[in-house]
């Protein structure tokens, strides 16, 4: 199982305060318009992703993914790897 669906009942609880300092960073620092595209990559339960403009959201949780109140969402990983 993964890990974020095994915590996905208390995720807002466990993680809302960091998120939106994160949300806070990104509106302070980047121009977004209601034309920008915007692709937020681990976006959990979509607090980080709180937006006026187009968003998808993309995480590998399936059971935050069903709390995000973003419609656009698409399951998968992402992660970095070294060759």
């Amino acid at each position: 199982m993964n890990f974020y669906d095994s915590i996905a009942k208390e995720y807002d609880l466990l993680c809302k305060e960091e998120q939106l300092k994160k949300l806070s960073i990104i509106r302070n620092n980047i121009s977004i318009e209601n034309n920008t595209e915007l692709l937020d990559v681990g976006c959990g339960t979509g607090i980080s992703s709180d937006f006026n403009c187009f968003v998808v959201g993309a995480d590998s949780s399936i059971k935050l993914l069903k709390q995000n109140r973003n419609l656009r969402k698409v399951l998968c990983r992402a992660s970095s790897f070294q060759r």
